[in-house]
C-alpha cells in the first residue's frame, strides 16, 4: 500500500511581515508581498505554512494590528503562527531556574495571547521550532505545559534541544525522522531552502520518506522564492499532503 507523503513547511524569525502589515494600511493582509506569495501558493498548490514568531524584535507582538483578524480567522486551515523565541538573542539551552522558566512562560503567553488577538485561537501552532534548536529539559517541560506537543529539530548534525548524542544521531539516521522522549515528539528537519542548491534532487532523494520537513527564514523568502515554488510544484505532482501540525 502506497503511503501519502506528508510535508511540513515553516518560516522562522518572523518579524518583518507583522511590522509591515501594522505600519501599512493595506486593504487586505495579503497585500504584504510574502503573505501574497503564500496565499498564491496555497491556491495553486494547496500548500500550508507555519510562521514562527519572536515576542519582541522588529515589533512587539502586542503592537501588531488586529485590523486583519477576520481575514486571518478564515485562513487557519492553511496559515498558522507559533512561538519561536522571545527575541533574536534568546537561547533556552541552559534554562533551569524558576525565574528563567517564568520568563519563558511569559514569552509563550505573550505570543499565544497576541496570535489569538490579531488572528484566532485556531491560528496557534502546537508544532514549533525553537530559536537555535536549543532547549533544556526544563524548557521542554514548560513548552508541554503551554500546549506545545512537537518540536522540529536541526537540519544538520548539531544536538537539538536536550536530546542525547545517541538520540540525536538515531533521529538523524532514522527512516521515520521521528523520536518521542517523554511526552514531547521530535521531528527531524530535512531541508533548509537556503542551504539546498538543487531542490529537485533533494526532494527526489527523499521521495520514499513518509514525511518531509522543510523550512526557511523570513529574510530569505524573496531570495528563495523560485526554489520554494519549484518544490511546491514537485510536491503537488507527487500528491503530497501539507500539514501544519505533526
Amino acid at each position: 500500500m502506497e503511503v501519502t507523503m506528508q510535508v511540513h513547511i515553516s518560516v522562522d524569525d518572523v518579524t518583518g511581515i507583522l511590522r509591515d502589515v501594522t505600519v501599512h494600511q493595506y486593504s487586505a493582509i495579503f497585500e504584504n508581498p510574502i503573505l501574497a506569495d503564500m496565499y498564491w501558493f496555497y491556491l495553486k498548490y494547496r500548500a500550508r505554512f507555519s510562521l514562527y514568531c519572536f515576542a519582541d524584535q522588529e515589533i512587539l507582538l502586542n503592537q501588531v494590528t488586529d485590523r486583519y483578524r477576520e481575514e486571518l480567522a478564515e485562513e487557519t486551515h492553511w496559515l498558522k503562527f507559533g512561538f519561536h523565541a522571545g527575541n533574536k538573542q534568546s537561547n533556552y539551552e541552559k534554562l533551569a531556574s524558576e525565574e528563567e522558566r517564568a520568563c519563558l512562560r511569559e514569552q509563550i503567553h505573550m505570543v499565544h495571547d497576541n496570535i489569538c488577538r490579531f488572528a484566532h485561537k485556531d491560528s496557534i501552532c502546537h508544532t514549533v521550532r525553537l530559536h537555535y534548536f536549543a532547549g533544556s529539559k526544563e524548557t521542554v517541560e514548560e513548552l508541554e505545559k503551554q500546549g506545545i506537543s512537537a518540536l522540529l529539530t536541526a537540519d544538520d548534525d548539531r544536538i537539538s534541544y536536550y536530546l542525547t548524542e545517541e538520540e540525536n544521531r538515531a533521529l538523524r539516521a532514522s527512516e521515520s525522522g521521528f523520536l518521542q522522549k517523554g511526552n514531547m515528539k521530535f521531528y527531524r528537519t530535512d531541508i533548509r531552502y537556503e542551504k539546498t542548491e538543487d531542490i529537485l534532487a533533494e526532494l527526489e532523494a527523499r521521495k520514499q520518506q513518509e514525511r518531509i520537513v522543510i523550512f526557511t527564514h523570513e529574510n530569505q523568502w524573496i531570495r528563495q522564492r523560485k526554489k520554494i515554488e519549484t518544490s511546491l510544484a514537485w510536491l503537488k505532482e507527487h500528491e503530497a499532503q501539507f500539514l501544519m501540525e505533526l
